[in-house]
């Protein structure tokens, strides 16, 4: 019987700053938010075309991050059980300032003199942009984890491993509860700011802005407040039936210990860390301005731009923790002495992803607002247009067909994502008598998901669909996913000159040589779409079939894809496109020389990608791009080091 208590605390505190980047103290600035930058740093500056600019925004950053866990594990053996029970109980906060232009930003196109360089040293910005306050955040929350487990070995060749684990995962709240988030049934038509057909907002002759009838608009129209008026804290009341049963199963089949079966299936639940975070810089704590026309030292004397709509950070009310499902089912067995091979079937699902969607996504119609914005002979269909095609030319604001007028972008942090994996799994290992250790792997695997990166460095979810309203066309292979893996390791002691005596002995005996080969097939890639006038669609129209002669001028059958109609959303789906495969060797060949039994000289020789093999990694996957269908980066080639260490 054996019971453990622990207790641990893990705290970092980064702080990134720039150096020299204060305002002189000499320097007045007559900013629109005066004292608003707490750090008073010097502002940004902008220049158009190309021009390298000036400024320190987002620094500073201060943050401080926290997490305790206290933890009780307990143990007893009784027959043929081991039975564990225990529990952990997570505390975490963080504390960071949420980055804001408080410093003001300037931009300088040339609208004064026909010369941008010459606004610039004249100090004659074409506008000028500032948040009222950069905020701080605290935030904490809590989780909770019991559990019982029970190892039981029903006979000397089966054991079962059953447990169950219960999650509480709490929202995070912060400290004062001044954070704000946009509840869509509390958002009334009535009260919604009227647009202009540029998205500006419609405001009367006291520059108030109005609603379609005439009167004053609500711009807070759908905020709503952490724990005001029955809205929780968090935004979202905690998920109680996160249960987390787990069984597994290791078997001997003959008896003769040489081969063994195993299988298991478990689930698990995952938090989003600090998720609500950038919400503290939602209205109404913190207002933003542009001016045009002012000056480098009166940046107040700016004419106030037209007003248009702001957005928003949602806190998703339905939010629940990420369900990850795990099975796996292995057969081993020693085929030879010292070498054992393995087949496996490894799989996971996981639920509730997070992924990132736009509530006020603008609405499909019927026809355009204007018809001026149609392609020559493109006529109006029956069901309508998945968008305005005014917004493919650029002649009117998204913001119009919006369903919560007044607003821009409402983004919220879902949990709706759903991702699969399948894989086969095979291994060899091998350790002989004479100095050679062979491990060889190889994976055959597909995964699909719905909220994945499907770029080539696809390594996070979260990002935003193509259409919000059908997030089911997003699924498909994510940026991280390959078919084929193969590696293999190995370590051989040179057998040269070991039996010897004398120098020759000493200099040529006793090498090792090692090594790791790695040869995959590339990540999957989707069709972008880079024409300027796509509107609201990100990927074009699949015509044709996409393999191609994978040159690096031409990785793929360009021609199979076409920008979509005005209007209307690509269906090309993701994925369709597979980058560069890698192969790459590396060696390592190194010695020791003993000089007592305390002092050695190792020299090591290590050579990565030995055979300089040309691994290939980006591909230009956009129609419309420049470099459409290219191969645009590589990997790193051979690379050699050499190392001398003495260990005395």
């Amino acid at each position: 019987m054996v019971n453990t208590i622990s207790a641990v605390q893990t705290h970092d505190k980064p702080r990134l700053r720039a150096v020299n980047t204060e305002l002189p103290s000499d320097i007045s600035l007559n900013y629109p938010f005066p004292g608003a930058d707490v750090h008073k740093r010097i502002p940004q500056i902008s220049i158009a075309k190309g021009y390298s600019g000036l400024g320190v925004f987002p620094l500073p950053v201060d943050a401080s991050d926290g997490e305790g866990t206290i933890s009780d594990d307990f143990s007893m053996v009784r027959g043929s059980h081991v039975l564990q029970a225990g529990a952990l109980y997570i505390f975490g906060i963080k504390r960071q300032n949420l980055f804001a232009q408080t410093n003001g930003s300037f931009s300088f196109s040339g609208v004064h003199t026909n010369d941008l360089v010459a606004d610039f040293l004249l100090g004659l910005d074409s506008s000028y942009f500032q948040n009222s306050t950069e905020r701080r955040g605290y935030f904490h929350y809590r989780q909770f984890e019991p559990y019982f487990q029970d190892d039981w070995k029903v006979t000397p060749r089966l054991t079962l491993n059953l447990g169950l684990r219960y999650v509480y995962i709490s929202p995070d709240t912060m400290d004062g509860d001044g954070v704000s988030s946009f509840d869509a049934n509390r958002f009334d038509p009535g009260q919604a700011a009227a647009l202009n057909q540029n998205g500006t907002f419609v405001t009367n002759s006291a520059s108030q802005v109005i609603t379609a009838s005439g009167q004053p608009a609500n711009l807070n129209n759908g905020v709503i407040l952490a724990g005001k008026n029955g809205v929780p804290r968090g935004f979202f009341k905690a998920g109680k039936r996160n249960f987390a049963p787990r069984i597994g199963f290791a078997w001997d089949p003959f008896g003769h210990g040489k081969t063994s079966v195993r299988g298991g299936y478990g689930i698990g639940y995952s938090r989003i860390p600090f998720d609500n975070y950038v919400a503290i810089g939602n209205p109404p704590f913190v207002d933003a301005i542009t001016l045009l026309n002012g000056t480098l030292t009166n940046p107040a004397a700016g004419v106030a731009g037209a007003k248009s709509p702001a957005g928003m950070t949602v806190i998703d009310p339905t939010f629940k923790a990420t369900r990850i499902q795990t099975w796996s089912f292995t057969i081993q067995h020693e085929i030879l002495p010292r070498a054992v091979l393995s087949v496996a079937y490894v799989g996971t699902s996981a639920r509730h992803v997070k992924g990132t969607r736009d509530l006020n996504f603008p609405l499909p119609v019927s026809q355009p607002i204007l018809a001026s914005c149609l392609q020559q002979g493109q006529t109006i269909p029956s069901g309508g247009f998945n968008f305005d095609p005014c917004l493919n030319t650029g002649a009117v604001s998204s913001d119009i067909t919006r369903p919560y007028s007044g607003w821009d972008g409402l983004n919220v942090a879902y949990t709706g994502g759903t991702s699969n994996y399948h894989s086969f799994q095979s291994g060899f290992q091998y350790r002989a008598t004479k100095g050679l250790t062979l491990n060889a792997a190889y994976t055959f695997g597909k995964a699909l998901a719905n909220v994945a990166d499907r770029g080539f460095d696809g390594r996070n979810s979260g990002n935003s669909a193509q259409n919000s309203r059908d997030i089911s066309a997003e699924y498909g292979p994510p940026g991280w996913d390959r078919t084929h893996i193969f590696t293999l390791g190995y370590v051989y002691e040179l057998p040269f000159f070991r039996k010897t005596n004398g120098m020759v002995s000493k200099a040529l005996g006793n090498w090792t040589l090692s090594g790791i080969t790695v040869m995959e097939s590339g990540f999957a890639l989707a069709p972008g779409l880079a024409t300027g006038t796509g509107g609201l669609a990100t990927r074009p129209n699949v015509v044709g079939d996409v393999k191609g002669p994978k040159r690096l001028d031409k990785w793929f059958n360009t021609g199979a894809f076409a920008p979509p109609p005005f209007g209307f959303f690509g269906n090309a789906g993701t994925g369709l496109i597979r980058g560069p495969g890698e192969q790459t060797w590396n060696l390592a060949l190194f010695k020791a020389f003993p000089f007592n039994e305390r002092t050695k000289l190792e020299f090591r020789a290590e050579a990565f990608n030995v055979a300089n093999h040309p691994n290939f990694s980006g591909v230009s996957v956009s129609y419309g791009a420049g470099d459409y269908g290219q191969v645009t980066s590589a990997l790193e080639p051979r690379i050699m080091e050499f190392a001398l260490r003495l260990t005395f």
